[in-house]
């Protein structure tokens, strides 16, 4: 299954961090709206949706997860910041 048959279908994707990741197609042409606005960079579906993924991972390595985030739910973890 290819990056853009997970945006398709707004399946769950195992990011950097081996945490599940859930971005819709919804979130990655904002994303692809965002980088092409703030950067002036065009990005392919595939190239928007693998770097949002890290993006998500480098957020959470730096934060951690919060108790909102669907992909975390019910996984027991907190965030040893704060």
């Amino acid at each position: 299954m290819n990056a853009s048959s997970l945006i398709a279908s707004g399946t769950q994707h195992r990011g950097a961090d081996s945490v599940p990741t859930v971005l819709g197609a919804t979130d990655i042409r904002e994303f692809q709206r965002l980088i092409e606005k703030n950067c002036g960079v065009l990005l392919t579906h595939t190239e928007a949706w693998n770097r949002a993924t890290e993006l998500v991972a480098l957020y959470r390595m730096f934060i951690g997860p919060i108790p909102e985030d669907p992909a975390v739910a019910g996984l027991g973890g907190e965030s040893t910041i704060g």
